[in-house]
């Protein structure tokens, strides 16, 4: 391998470690409904009794994102940069956010089975975080294209409509349907145990059980 090939791998690997990070941080920061709280100046012990963190590791998350130009630090106060401000208050950007998670979950999983073993083809994952992850994403099918089709969006606002659901895994998208054209009667199918149990818990949670 040439010098020139390994520096840019290098330098690739290091920059991809730096963003996942970033984005990890992020997640737990919007987890801990904090994310508008950081748009202005917030003192660190008001931060440290809203999520939960003591001082040390949470000190050392914010120097991740000043390092990344992500936050502002001044006179024991946090602040995200402008651009970060911008960036937060995006379309997507939450969706960005939890896809990451999600991949680094999956890519947890993978490693796990292939240490003992286990893997498999198909989709066979048990974790929480990833199914949940899963059905979230999946809320974009009906958020960000179905919207793009009107004779599709006309038939779903139709009175007595109705939809199935196959492979609905913790019934996101079953959700989503039925918040976003009220007139759908939705029917969600998962062979699935663990996912089911989800998706079951969900819907009983919902408006639309």
């Amino acid at each position: 391998m040439s010098h020139d090939i390994e520096s840019q791998l290098k330098f690739t690997l290091d920059g991809l470690a730096s963003h996942l990070w970033v984005f990890t941080i992020i997640f737990i920061l919007a987890e801990k409904d904090v994310l508008q709280d950081l748009c202005h100046p917030t003192p660190l012990p008001d931060l440290i009794e809203k999520i939960g963190l003591n001082e040390y590791v949470l000190n050392n998350m914010f120097d991740v994102l000043k390092e990344q130009g992500a936050v502002i630090r001044k006179d024991n106060t946090v602040c995200f940069s402008k651009p970060m401000q911008a960036l937060i208050s995006s379309k997507g950007f939450m969706n960005i956010a939890l896809s990451v998670k999600l991949n680094q979950g999956k890519a947890a999983a993978l490693v796990q089975d292939i240490r003992q073993n286990t893997w498999r083809h198909g989709w066979y994952h048990q974790d929480e975080m990833v199914l949940q992850g899963q059905g979230t994403l999946s809320e974009v099918v009906v958020t960000n294209f179905f919207v793009d089709v009107p004779r599709l969006t006309a038939q779903l606002s139709k009175p007595g409509c109705r939809l199935v659901d196959i492979g609905a895994g913790v019934a996101g998208l079953s959700i989503k349907f039925c918040e976003c054209y009220p007139e759908v009667s939705v029917v969600a199918v998962e062979p699935a145990d663990r996912p089911y149990k989800l998706a079951k818990a969900n819907i009983e949670k919902s408006a639309y059980a």
